[in-house]
């Protein structure tokens, strides 16, 4: 899987829509809009000079959180360990 930090290594689901992606250098949490907390995602990446919104090819939505800054403060909200 291609992201914003370059290929991904190992792709893990921790929820419904909710992929924890790492790649050689970084990683972070794939949110699509089929996820509990979509809502907050989108604005956590609307709001951050480090994640990403974009479109997963097909036109659909994908927020991008990046793992050091903002998916800790996504994880505590919604309960991913």
């Amino acid at each position: 899987m291609q992201t914003p930090w370059g290929p991904s290594q190992q792709v893990t689901e921790c929820a419904p829509g909710v992929l924890f992606v790492s790649t050689a250098s970084h990683g972070g949490f794939r949110i699509t809009p089929e996820a509990e907390g979509w809502h907050d995602a989108r604005q956590i990446a609307q709001n951050s000079n480090y994640s990403f919104l974009r479109s997963d090819g097909s036109g659909n939505p994908v927020a991008w959180l990046e793992e050091d800054c903002d998916a800790p403060r996504f994880a505590r909200a919604h309960g991913i360990n």
